[in-house]
């Protein structure tokens, strides 16, 4: 989980956020084939850190797949209370503010669907990049956020509304569209791969991981638009009224719109 001041979901009861998180990270890991990352090889890492942990389930895949390492998982909010391997160990604390580790200290350097929701998200990644060992991985993946076509007046105001209170929070809502450009001009990585599909929400698709992943996407949006939010969201125009009217247009009415979900691999020199 992100800053939690500017956190859209800042504040929700954390059983339901961790179930919305875990739901996402299953259908993530049946997408890409139950893989860490598209990467093709992440060779044998002795550190990994993750930022923006969340519900902890990549950490925990991580850990799993690679005993002999030292696994972290940093989040602004405590893990949840489930077993974890022995090899993996969480911390509290902001990513958005400056981490307790030494540069270089890690082989691979992993967030997801973080820095969408951080201020001015991609001028974090020299920090990220600083933490990673020479020959090392750091691992983004983050997603666009859709714009919405179709009859569903609804669905398009609340998409809309997240955006301007992303923006006046300095956070990109297409932050997938950039990352790939930022992460080679940063100019700390010999290498630069990424890999990114299309995903419409409301339309079926033919590959049933692709869809599983598209239904997944749409769901946690859902929770938060028609769930409880801060005050200072609402005030940016999420009423009582927009969050009926988006539940009775969103499975019902004819829209669409596109996440592009992006996964990023960059070697750091």
């Amino acid at each position: 989980m992100p800053d939690s001041s500017t956190y859209v979901l800042a504040g929700v009861d954390a059983g339901k956020e961790w179930e919305r998180l875990d739901t996402m990270h299953n259908a993530v890991d049946n997408y890409l084939g139950h893989k860490l990352t598209p990467a093709p090889s992440l060779g044998h890492p002795r550190k990994i850190l993750e930022l923006g942990a969340g519900s902890g389930a990549w950490a925990i895949q991580a850990a799993k797949q690679f005993p002999d390492a030292e696994v972290i998982a940093v989040d602004i909010s405590p893990l949840p209370p489930r077993p974890t391997p022995v090899n993996m160990k969480s911390l509290q604390a902001d990513v958005a503010q400056a981490l307790p580790f030494e540069p270089e200290s890690f082989d691979i350097v992993h967030i997801r669907y973080a820095l969408i929701h951080l201020p001015h998200g991609t001028a974090h990644i020299p920090k990220l990049g600083q933490l990673v060992a020479p020959g090392g991985l750091l691992l983004i993946d983050d997603i666009s956020l859709p714009i919405i076509t179709g009859d569903a007046p609804a669905v398009r105001e609340s998409f809309e509304t997240l955006a301007v209170y992303m923006r006046s929070k300095h956070q990109d809502p297409r932050i997938a569209d950039t990352l790939e450009a930022k992460l080679r001009e940063s100019g700390l990585f010999s290498d630069v791969d990424a890999f990114k599909v299309s995903l419409p929400l409301n339309t079926p698709i033919a590959d049933p991981a692709a869809q599983r992943l598209s239904r997944a996407f749409k769901d946690s949006i859902t929770n938060v638009f028609v769930g409880e939010l801060p005050a200072e969201v609402r005030a940016t125009g999420f009423t009582e009224e927009l969050q009926k009217a988006y539940r009775d247009e969103v499975d019902v009415k004819e829209w669409d719109g596109i996440v592009e979900a992006m996964w990023t691999w960059s070697r750091k020199l």
